[in-house]
């Protein structure tokens, strides 16, 4: 008897799944149900994508952004 296949999903798929659970009008648990992902699993993919987010700021130096306030136009 063969085990199942465990799932595997692609880095777009999670981001996206990451992105939904940061709406406010929905709970981490609706979207892993409307998903049909366990609610641990986006937890995980959360802290791995604010990992991932720190690293990158970490090496980016920080940049200025130059903004012409409105009243001087």
């Amino acid at each position: 008897m063969s085990s199942p296949k465990r799932r595997t999903y692609d880095s777009e798929f999670k981001q996206n799944a990451v992105l939904l659970t940061e709406d406010p009008s929905r709970t981490v648990t609706e979207v892993a149900e409307s998903l049909g992902v366990a609610k641990d699993l986006l937890y995980r993919w959360r802290r791995e994508f604010a990992a991932q987010c720190q690293r990158q700021c970490k090496n980016d130096p920080p940049r200025q952004l130059k903004i012409d306030p409105p009243w001087k136009n």
